[in-house]
């Protein structure tokens, strides 16, 4: 023991012996998206507030385009298939370990998965319309510029292991032509590009 005392009366009525820990509560339950976890995200409820019918609950969830599903301690991403027009999909803080089930998810433009315990990229360079991907403090050691769409302009992947390699942002920046930010880090193509029109316009305003 640490403070070198231990059964002072603390207040639970069990003395722990001493040199033993603390028995851990147990991890949670990892839980499954589902159109009910849906449609309580988007605060989808009937007029009087109460519960809708299964058939309701669908037609409704299969409408919406933003989806709240952070901090919910989700295990994988099977379920979205149910939300084909969705253009924001908010993951991060769960226990996601694999990407998945987002294929068919044409009209995504905004991904966010921060913070969860993804190890590879898959499956995201067949959606077209992707504009954001935040995949930061992760696990991912290898990434690959094919792993990503064209399409992408702003990427973070700050916080996994890849983005220590010592050629990570060269190759991903040459690749990946149409990329703004890195890691929230404006690229140099752009950055001095801006320098150089305000230089111009203080010029001309002198």
């Amino acid at each position: 023991m640490e403070d070198g005392s231990f059964g002072d009366g603390g207040g639970d009525g069990e003395d722990e012996l001493p040199g033993e820990d603390p028995v851990p509560a147990p991890p949670s339950k990892p839980t499954r998206i589902t159109p009910c976890m849906i449609a309580e995200s988007a605060g989808i409820v009937s007029a009087d507030g109460a519960r809708l019918p299964a058939d309701d609950v669908a037609t409704q969830v299969v409408k919406l385009t933003r989806l709240r599903l952070d901090r919910r301690n989700i295990a994988d991403m099977d379920g979205l298939e149910c939300c084909e027009g969705a253009t924001h999909v908010f993951l991060q803080h769960n226990r996601i370990d694999k990407i998945d089930g987002v294929m068919f998810l044409k009209a995504l433009q905004f991904l966010s998965l921060d913070h969860n315990q993804i190890e590879t990229v898959e499956g995201l360079s067949r959606l077209p319309a992707l504009n954001y991907l935040g995949i930061a403090h992760n696990r991912i050691e290898h990434a690959e510029p094919g792993d990503f769409p064209a399409s992408l302009r702003f990427l973070d992947l700050y916080g996994n292991p890849c983005s220590l390699a010592l050629d990570y942002r060269q190759e991903l920046t040459s690749a990946l032509t149409g990329l703004i930010e890195l890691d929230q880090i404006e690229l140099e193509r752009y950055a001095s590009f801006d320098t150089g029109e305000e230089e111009e316009g203080g010029e001309e305003g002198g």
